[in-house]
Order: C-alpha cells, then structure tokens, then sequence
C-alpha cells in the first residue's frame, strides 16, 4: 500500500493512563487487477481499571474482468476488544463484524 501514515501516543504524568491512535491511508493493487483506495485505523487505551483495543478498515476497490465490464467492491471491519486492567486474563467484550458489498 502507498500511501501515508499517522501514529499518536499520549502519556498523562502523574496519572494512570495512556492512549494512542494510528491511522494509514493509501491506494492498493491487487492480485486481481483490482485497485483502490484502502484506510487502516488503530486505537489502544490502557489505565487501571481495564485496557481497550479498537481496529477499524475500509475499502473501495475497483476491478474490470476480462469482458470488459467494472465491478465495485466496498467493505468495511471493526473489531474491539477489552481485558480487566487487574486480571489481564479476564476479557470483558469482545467482537468483530465486516461488511462487503460487490458489484
């Protein structure tokens, strides 16, 4: 992926937490000739009650088959996940959904 890419880390002093972002955005090229425009997004927050992950990607791709005729593919993923900051083996939520459109 070409593109570009962001990241943030936040620390407080003096205090129990700290967070940080990441965002990559670009365009990409397929096996399939298929290409488009993809963005990856990150979040992570820890403090002394629990620790939460969050990940998000979207993209629009395009392909032409070998007819000649053009296909649109739109999808997108979430996935979160968070732990007891006191017992890092207890999860307390979890989940993931991806949606796909082709056309």
């Amino acid at each position: 992926m070409i593109g570009t890419r962001r990241a943030h880390v936040t620390y407080f002093p003096g205090g129990d937490e700290v967070w940080g972002t990441l965002t990559e955005t670009g365009t990409a090229t397929f096996l399939l000739p298929s290409s488009g425009r993809v963005t990856v997004w990150g979040n992570f927050n820890v403090n002394n009650k629990n620790s939460k992950n969050t990940f998000t990607a979207a993209f629009n791709l395009t392909a032409v088959d070998t007819a000649g005729v053009t296909h649109y593919e739109v999808g997108h993923q979430l996935a979160h996940i968070a732990y007891h900051a006191a017992d890092p083996a207890t999860l307390i939520v979890s989940f993931e959904k991806m949606t796909m459109t082709c056309s």
